[in-house]
Order: structure tokens, then sequence, then C-alpha cells
């Protein structure tokens, strides 16, 4: 019985130099490794390709800020009486037209009377809706925001919380803005 376990430790021996000390399904798992790395490898590449070329979202490489201006001379109908005790002008106009826009939006931007101020009010806008009525009648007295009724572009000054000019002639708007 001897000799049957050394040849058979003989045979292993010989075995594993031949097969370079591997079996086959120590290969196996070795070759399934190696292509569970490469497919994981492959996954992360298109991954980060995406995120460079594609979306750019990986690296950014300059954040830009933007700082929120408001504009305090656009105003709601609702605050045109609460604009303060002093002396002001109220443009109300339709921007969503196209000719009066560029018009009144040039008067409004060259407006350099440091004494009175001037505040705009877009009547195309959903807020101020219920005060523009092509085919009312219009009130050139209002006496609060509730009374007031706007049938064209009107330009009202106000002093001390009462009106003293109603304007809705557009060469006499255009004569007071300039």
């Amino acid at each position: 019985m001897k000799k049957k376990n050394n040849n058979t430790s003989r045979f292993q021996s010989k075995q594993i130099k031949i097969n370079g000390g591997l079996n086959e399904d120590y290969k196996k798992v070795i070759s399934f490794f190696i292509v569970l790395v490469i497919i994981i490898g492959a996954v992360f590449l298109l991954y980060y390709f995406n995120g460079q070329y594609v979306t750019k979202d990986l690296k950014e490489k300059e954040t830009t800020t933007t700082t929120v201006k408001f504009d305090k001379s656009v105003i709601v109908a609702d605050d045109i009486f609460k604009q303060g005790n002093g002396e002001y002008m109220v443009l109300l106009y339709d921007k969503s037209s196209n000719v009066e826009n560029v018009l009144y939006n040039g008067l409004v931007g060259s407006y350099d009377n440091e004494k009175i101020d001037l505040y705009t009010v877009d009547l195309s806008s959903a807020l101020n809706k219920k005060y523009y009525n092509k085919d009312g009648k219009e009130n050139t007295t209002p006496a609060k925001a509730q009374d007031l009724v706007i049938t064209k572009t009107t330009l009202i000054t106000i002093k001390k919380g009462k009106v003293t000019s109603y304007i809705t002639e557009k060469d006499k708007i255009v004569e007071k803005l300039s």
C-alpha cells in the first residue's frame, strides 16, 4: 500500500506542474472575476464620460451666481395709493402691447426727475386685470384703488394720497415724462 500512496502523490505533483498549479474550477473562478472587473470598469467609464461630457455634472468649471434685483418702480394697481405721502406719478399701461411697451419703457427709462418718483403698473398682468376695462367708464378721480377703472394708458399724479392729475392722451403723457 505504500507504493500506491507514493504514486498518487507523484501523479498529483506532476499534474500540478503541468497545469501551472491551477485546476479547471480555479481557472473558471479567476476568469469570472476578471470579466466582472472589466464590466464594472466599463460601467464606471460610461458613467464618468456621461457626467463629464454629456450632462457636465461631475466637474463644474465655473460657478455663477446671479443677484436678484427687485424693481421697486413696478407696482400692482392695488398699491397705487400706498406709495407714501409725497408727490409721485403712476403710469398704467399694457406691457403686452409691443407699440406701447417700446414707447413707455423708453420714457420710463429716460425719466430723471428726482423730486417726483415714477411708478409703473402693467395692465396685462393678472393682478391688475380687474382695474382694466377697455369698454368701461373711466373714473378720473379715484379716492382709493378699488375706485380705479382704467380704459387705456393713463398717467396719474398723486399727492398726499389724492389724485392731482389724470392724463390719458398719449401726447400729454409723453410731454409730461420727457
